[in-house]
């Protein structure tokens, strides 16, 4: 593993220094450019965050009638945010879990439902892991140096997205580089012998324009088996990434967008409740690459795309032995068309095409083959600037089930003359079984016949801006029913590994209320809040959802007694959770941060990560990390 992260880290720098000789000055925006882009920092004109996954063209939040809440990149360098699944934690309904130190296992579910039932994208690419058992993405190795927004799609969408969109879509969209020429690089340490850092360099103007990252960890971490049953071995992390993305525009309506994410990590971890020297290494790529075309006068948008993922998984454990050896790829081709025949009225249709290979060399699953064929076709219609409706339906098949139809519905209604916007969302979704599902762990067991998870589900909402457009509150219920869920099957119980197969199971029901609030009352204090109640039932069992608390609330205030200093206290209350039948106590965080900026261009910034000491659980019999203090410098040029 130091061989390869000594590779990456050479090409990485040989990538800077190509991008910092090709950089180009900016330039003015195209028409087309102007229109689609998010407001600079510095611009004058404030306008709402534009986002993509919820009609799968850019739009207004205010015109999204679905539940979606924006993490921008400005949110995530002020917070001192270092990894996605941090910032995910102050999203309503949102439920984050690592399972141990550093590097350990990550996931993140969305209203109850579980972490496989999340679609994941990273600049339009899936990123489920096709060498998962369940298909979950895993979240540990994603670092949020070069992330432009997150937006997170609650609610069941495979009408946009396809299959694995039962809980919702969580987006993620990188930095693009346009603009001027120049960079940002940031280096921490602090506790657990951390040290961290990252690096980019961008640029750009119409012709072309380009950004590349590189960024690292190493840590000697903490015990991911909880300290309290007598675990006391440390288990370290390391990881590195390079990621890049470009566009090429030859004409004003004809442009070539590109981006790849390298990523290679390896982590120690132990066994149930008990020390171990267990070691896991995790090698990811991806790279995607569209055209797009826009004729009459930008009226109809063509858009065809490709893209490719890999992953290699490999544990071994303190004998050296291989526990589990796997790999997976999955390739995707797309063609997405939008029309607007008139300014009030957008058509999107299109096809897309995946196939996907998983190779389970030792542990569980075996190989296996999947692909699946899309076809969707939405609107949005906007009959008059107060109000906005959207529908659409999508087609999926596939040779390994009959193949599934989802349709949703959504509008949002502002009131006249009070700001008030009035959301309502209907929606059908479905989980197709991943590879690793279809076969079972050993060729004497027959495969079960699995059909796909189904889904339907619908919420509204109410949001208000408050004195002066300085606060706002955002109310959202919602409710969700899930058949056919799919579960593991004891076959053989007397094997190793407890043989079998996996079989569709149970229903699901997940209700409750969503809750987030925003506060600028003067400009040196900022406040954000959010609360979430989650009703979440296995109907089947009747048991409460696993590792879903009924009740979670996250607080952040941020304090500017100055221009040049940023205090901030972030608080997060976890309510009891159960997984199978063991209770997790309750817990609240609190962090604290401080930045000082020494002028226009450096930096100096420190935090202090669960502040009161607080020994909780995240995860029954998994460690969770003490009071810790980092610190680091960051600089612009």
């Amino acid at each position: 593993m130091s061989r390869t992260h000594s590779l990456l880290a050479s090409a990485a720098c040989a990538a800077l220094l190509t991008a910092a000789a090709q950089a180009q000055s900016a330039e003015e925006p195209t028409a087309q450019e102007s229109a689609a882009r998010e407001p600079a920092a510095d611009d004058v004109i404030e306008t709402p965050p534009i986002i993509v996954s919820g009609t799968r063209f850019q739009t207004p939040i205010d015109q999204v009638g679905r539940s979606v809440s924006v993490i921008t990149a400005d949110e995530i360098e002020e917070r001192q945010i270092r990894t996605v699944y941090d910032a995910l934690r102050t999203v309503p309904g949102v439920q984050v879990i690592r399972s141990g130190s550093f590097g350990a296992v990550s996931s993140v579910s969305l209203r109850g439902l579980g972490s496989n039932q999340t679609l994941v994208v990273i600049d339009g690419v899936e990123q489920n892991d096709p060498t998962s058992a369940n298909g979950a993405f895993n979240f540990a190795n994603l670092d949020a140096a070069d992330i432009e927004r997150i937006e997170v799609l609650r609610g069941a969408q495979s009408t946009l997205y396809g299959s694995n969109a039962i809980a919702g879509v969580i987006n993620i969209v990188t930095k693009d580089g346009r603009g001027r020429a120049g960079g940002d690089f940031y280096l921490e340490g602090g506790s657990f012998g951390t040290l961290r850092g990252s690096a980019t360099l961008s640029g750009g103007g119409d012709f072309a324009s380009g950004r590349i990252t590189v960024s690292g960890i190493r840590t000697d971490g903490y015990s991911s088996a909880a300290e309290r049953f007598g675990n006391k071995e440390d288990d370290g992390y390391e990881s590195a990434s390079l990621s890049g993305k470009g566009r090429i525009q030859p004409v004003d309506n004809l442009y070539f967008d590109g981006s790849f994410r390298v990523q290679s990590s390896e982590f120690e971890f132990d066994n149930f409740q008990a020390d171990a020297d267990n070691v896991g290494e995790t090698e990811e790529i991806f790279a995607s690459g569209s055209v797009t075309l826009l004729l009459f006068d930008g009226r109809f948008e063509n858009k065809l795309s490709v893209s490719h993922l890999e992953t290699d998984r490999l544990n071994v454990d303190g004998a050296d032995a291989v526990t589990f050896d796997a790999d997976g790829q999955r390739s995707a081709y797309g063609y997405q068309a939008t029309l607007r025949p008139i300014d009030e009225v957008s058509l999107i249709f299109g096809v897309d095409y995946e196939e996907e290979e998983t190779r389970v060399k030792e542990g569980f699953g075996a190989t296996a083959e999947r692909e699946a064929f899309g076809r969707f076709a939405l609107i949005q219609v906007q009959p008059f600037p107060f109000l906005t409706l959207n529908g659409g339906i999508r087609r999926d098949t596939s040779g390994d089930f009959k193949g599934a139809t989802t349709h949703n519905a959504s509008g949002v209604f502002e009131v006249p003359f009070t700001g008030t916007l009035l959301r309502a969302s209907y929606a059908e979704g479905f989980r197709a079984p991943s590879t690793a599902e279809l076969t079972p762990t050993l060729p004497t067991i027959e495969p079960a016949n699995l059909v796909p998870e189904e889904s339907q589900g619908w919420d509204v909402g109410v949001e208000q801006p408050l004195f002066g457009d300085k606060a706002s509150v955002a109310v959202n219920y919602f409710e969700q029913d899930v058949k056919n869920l799919i579960g593991f099957s004891v076959v053989e119980p007397f094997t190793p590994n407890f043989d079998g197969r996996f079989e569709n199971f149970d229903d699901f029901e997940t209700k409750g209320v969503e809750v987030s609030l925003s506060a600028d009352p003067t400009k040196w204090l900022s406040a954000t809040a959010s609360y979430t109640y989650t009703d979440a039932v296995n109907l089947g069992t009747n048991t409460a959802a696993g590792l879903q608390p009924e009740h979670s609330a996250t607080l952040d205030l941020a304090v500017r007694p100055t221009d040049r200093v940023n205090l901030g206290v972030a608080v997060t209350y976890n309510g009891e959770e159960e997984l199978f039948g063991v209770i997790v106590q309750d817990y609240v965080l609190v962090d604290l941060r401080a930045e000082f900026a020494i002028d226009d261009q450096v930096d100096i910034f420190g935090r202090v990560e669960n502040l009161t000491d607080t020994d909780y659980l995240d995860n029954p019999s998994f460690g969770t990390a003490p009071i810790s203090a980092y610190g680091g410098v960051k600089a612009r040029f």
